[in-house]
């Protein structure tokens, strides 16, 4: 009997637990809302690569449709997804540009306790396209103990290149996937995966063991008309809802402002190597003093045709200067062990190069309610948008920037215009690079 070991990324994404919860607006889809709709083929789990949950769709047009190249959507649309005799509700809202990305909430119903959240999803537009960066948690309402569905809202995020047309986007979410509970792993599998499995006839064997902080699945056997490939997909798509789901935007709203006219000069840096660990300390002049600190958002060390483009990200360059200064100079250590390949042991300094893109201000209690709020004010009003903007509690007691008002120009809902209020990068950011050599 061969053992087969499902390879690490199948794994590794198992073993993703989202655990950041930030509050979301409640409400149901509003008449800006796009909903989903889907083309989902009947599938059997003897194919290779399919999945053996079958959603059957019903699309419910609530105005006349046009026809797209993938598939039918219009501004509202309702799409009900059918999982076994569970319907699936799917739906995106508040779509948007801010700066260099584009983000969307995609909401949907959960048919279970289990961690649903999207797999696979890309954006179209008409120069190209674009894959999914990354998905925040926006709401997570657990389905009820008396069979009410729960409710799931994620923002997807997609970078997209300058000056590109958006006039008209298409959206596209491939599939859903969900994993058991944190250590339901074993359970889920020998108790509930398997007897499915043996149930179809597929020929497959699971063997599943806990380990520390986590398990190991292996296929024991398999079909001969199954490659090892197959047999191991067929047992991670397990849990799996297949589109895709398409819906097509136009005038997508657009946030992008320009830079503080602050002027930045690198003011002296000092490299320093411990075996695999880089430091680099460095300071900049800033011909204004409002802030307190400076957060760098991207910092490139180049060597040997090489690049880091994550080094000391994150890092923050303190005021060392007096407060009343008119030139106020802000220093910092960033350090890290640099993704280059191979550093032979008599590199020397001047054989790095360190290119810091750009840097945000430090947006804390002191001055999120007067300089930051002072600055998003005046953004909105050069952009004429006619959006007025106060400080207040939220309802988990943080102080945050709130909507006061909610012009047409904005076309969003109140919960997503305060996620763009909050995007520090967004409003307050100066822009690069500045360069940084080594002696």
């Amino acid at each position: 009997m061969q053992v087969f070991t499902l390879p690490a990324f199948y794994k590794w994404f198992l073993l993703i637990l989202l655990t950041s919860l930030v509050s979301c607006s409640t409400t149901q889809p509003s008449v800006d809302s796009i909903l989903f709709s889907s083309e989902a083929a009947q599938t059997n789990i003897s194919s290779a690569g399919s999945s053996p949950i079958s959603p059957t769709l019903t699309a419910i047009p609530q105005s006349t449709p046009w026809q797209s190249s993938r598939n039918t959507d219009i501004p509202s649309f309702t799409v009900e997804l059918t999982k076994v005799a569970n319907d699936l509700l799917v739906w995106a809202e508040d779509i948007r540009r801010e700066g260099d990305l584009v983000k969307v909430l995609v909401c949907y119903e959960l048919p279970d306790h289990s961690d649903w959240m999207i797999d696979h999803a890309f954006l179209d537009y008409k120069e190209g396209d674009t894959s999914l960066e990354s998905t925040e948690l926006i709401e997570l309402d657990p389905p009820s103990s008396d069979g009410k569905k729960g409710r799931r809202c994620d923002e997807v995020t997609f970078p997209i290149p300058e000056k590109v047309d958006l006039s008209h986007v298409s959206l596209t979410v491939e599939q859903l996937r969900a994993t058991p509970n944190e250590g339901e792993y074993c359970y889920v599998y020998n108790n509930e995966v398997q007897p499915t499995l043996d149930a179809r006839q597929t020929g497959i064997k699971l063997e599943c063991n806990d380990v520390d902080h986590g398990y190991e699945l292996s296929v024991l056997e398999k079909p001969d008309s199954l490659s090892q490939e197959e047999a191991e997909r067929l047992v991670y798509d397990f849990f799996t809802i297949s589109g895709p789901w398409v819906s097509q935007f136009s005038e997508v709203p657009d946030f992008i402002f320009d830079p503080l006219p602050y002027s930045v000069k690198p003011n002296g840096s000092t490299f320093l190597r411990e075996g695999d660990l880089f430091k680099i300390d460095l300071c900049v002049q800033i011909n204004n003093n409002d802030w307190e600190a400076w957060q760098v958002q991207e910092g490139i060390l180049q060597y040997a045709g090489k690049e880091d483009r994550y080094f000391g990200t994150t890092t923050q360059l303190h005021r060392i200067s007096p407060v009343n200064a008119k030139i106020a100079k802000y220093c910092g250590i960033l350090e890290g062990f640099p993704n280059l390949g191979e550093i032979p042991i008599n590199a020397i300094a001047s054989d790095f190069t360190l290119t810091i893109t750009s840097i945000i201000p430090v947006i804390n209690n002191s001055n999120l309610c007067s300089t930051y709020l002072e600055q998003v004010q005046n953004q909105l009003g050069r952009r004429m948008y006619g959006a007025q903007v106060q400080c207040g509690k939220s309802i988990t007691g943080k102080y945050v920037l709130q909507s006061v008002n909610s012009p047409k120009s904005i076309r969003l809902s109140k919960s997503a215009w305060e996620r763009v209020l909050a995007n520090v990068r967004l409003f307050t950011f100066l822009q690069g690079p500045w360069t940084f050599d080594f002696k």
